[in-house]
C-alpha cells in the first residue's frame, strides 16, 4: 500500500451554523436534551432559535463529521475524498468550495434539485461544548443506489461516520464493496443518541466486518460498553478493530490494539479555547493521516492530539494555517507523518 493511501468518507455534506451562546441564553431556550448532545429539528426550529439572536453572531463552516475528517487528513497532504449528498442551493456551494480549497475531493458529492443542503445549528456554550441542532433534507435521501462502484475506485480505505446507520441500505451497499475490495475501514460511533437509537444495528456491523480503527468520545465509549469509565470502555472497543481510539478531552486519549491491553496518550494543553466544533474529527483526521502512513498508534495519537490542541484554538471546525505551528510540547507539520 502507498504510504499516502487515499481516503474515502462517507458521510453528511452539512453546513455549520455557529453560534456563541452564554448559560443564561441556552437555559431560556428550554431544550429537551442535555447540553453537548446532538437532536435533529426542522428548519423552521433552526428559524425559531435564531430569532432570538442577532445574524453577525452567526458563523457558517463546512461540517458534518466525517466531511472535518476528510478536511484534516487532507490538511497534512494525504489524498481524500468525500461521497454524500447536497442540495441544490448556495449553502451547498459554500460547503463544497470550503472542502475543494482543503484539498478534498469533491467529484462524489451528489447534488439534489429541488432539495436543500442539510445545515445543522451548533450551540456553543462558553466552557466551548456545542449542542448541535441538525436539520436534514437532501442528505436524508440515500439508498442503496445512491452510489455506485465506481465511486470507489483509487481508495485504499473508507471512513464511516455512525450517522450512516440512518441509511442502511446505503450503509450496507458501502461495507460490501470494502469487504470485496479489501479496504480498510474506520468508523466513528458519532453520538450518544446514535447509539442508543441503533445499537443493534451498530453491533452487527461491528461483529460482521473487519474494522482497522473504531473511534468514539468518552460518553459515546460508555454508551456503547455500557461501562462507567473510558478505561472499562476501550477494553469493550478494543475487541471490535485493530485500534480502538477513544478521546476524553484533556483527561487525553485512551487506546486499545487488538483487545489487548489500553494504554493511555495524555492531551496537548491548546494555547486558548474557542469551542471544540470539529476537535474530535480532526484528531480523527490526523490520526489516520499518519497512522496509514506507518505510524504507530501511539505516536498518531500524539500527532493527532497536538492537531486538535491547535483546531479547538480557533472557531468552528476552523483547521489552523498550513504553515508548520509550534507548541511547546508538540509539532503538526503538513504532509509529515510520524514515523
Amino acid at each position: 500500500m502507498s504510504l499516502s493511501p487515499t481516503l474515502l468518507g462517507v458521510g453528511d455534506v452539512i453546513l455549520d451554523l455557529a453560534l456563541p451562546i452564554t448559560d443564561e441564553e441556552f437555559a431560556l431556550l428550554r431544550l429537551p436534551i442535555p447540553r453537548g448532545q446532538v437532536m435533529q429539528v426542522s428548519s423552521a426550529e433552526q428559524q425559531a432559535i435564531l430569532t432570538h439572536f442577532a445574524p453577525e453572531r452567526l458563523t457558517r463552516h463546512p461540517g458534518g463529521s466525517c466531511a472535518n475528517t476528510l478536511r484534516a487528513y487532507a490538511w497534512h497532504g494525504r489524498n481524500a475524498k468525500l461521497l454524500g449528498l447536497a442540495g441544490d442551493d448556495e449553502a451547498a456551494d459554500c460547503f463544497m468550495m470550503a472542502l475543494q480549497k482543503a484539498g478534498v475531493d469533491i467529484s462524489g458529492i451528489r447534488r439534489i434539485p429541488g432539495h436543500a443542503t442539510n445545515c445543522c445549528l451548533a450551540l456553543v456554550t462558553p466552557e466551548g461544548e456545542r449542542t448541535m441542532l441538525p436539520c436534514f433534507d437532501a442528505g436524508a435521501l440515500a439508498t442503496g443506489d445512491t452510489f455506485q462502484a465506481g465511486d470507489f475506485d483509487d481508495c485504499q480505505c473508507i471512513h464511516l461516520e455512525g450517522y450512516n446507520l440512518r441509511h442502511p441500505d446505503m450503509l450496507q451497499a458501502v461495507l460490501e464493496w470494502a469487504e470485496d475490495r479489501q479496504l480498510r475501514l474506520s468508523l466513528d460511533l458519532s453520538d450518544v443518541s446514535l447509539i442508543r437509537a441503533h445499537r443493534d444495528e451498530m453491533e452487527r456491523i461491528l461483529h460482521s466486518h473487519h474494522f482497522t480503527c473504531l473511534f468514539a468520545n468518552g460518553s459515546e465509549a460508555r454508551e456503547f460498553a455500557k461501562c462507567e469509565t473510558a478505561c472499562e470502555a476501550i477494553s469493550v472497543l478494543g475487541t471490535h478493530a485493530d485500534c480502538a481510539v477513544v478521546t476524553c478531552g484533556a483527561q487525553g486519549v485512551w487506546i486499545a490494539i487488538s483487545g489487548n491491553s489500553p494504554f493511555q496518550v495524555p492531551a496537548v494543553k491548546p494555547t486558548a479555547l474557542v469551542d471544540t466544533i470539529g476537535a474530535g474529527d480532526s484528531f480523527e483526521g490526523a490520526f489516520l493521516a499518519s497512522f496509514y502512513s506507518g505510524a504507530t498508534p501511539f505516536e498518531a495519537a500524539q500527532c493527532a492530539a497536538a492537531f486538535a490542541a491547535q483546531v479547538i484554538a480557533l472557531p468552528g471546525a476552523t483547521l489552523p494555517p498550513m504553515a508548520p505551528l509550534e507548541e511547546s510540547n508538540a509539532k503538526v507539520t503538513p504532509a509529515q507523518s510520524v514515523q
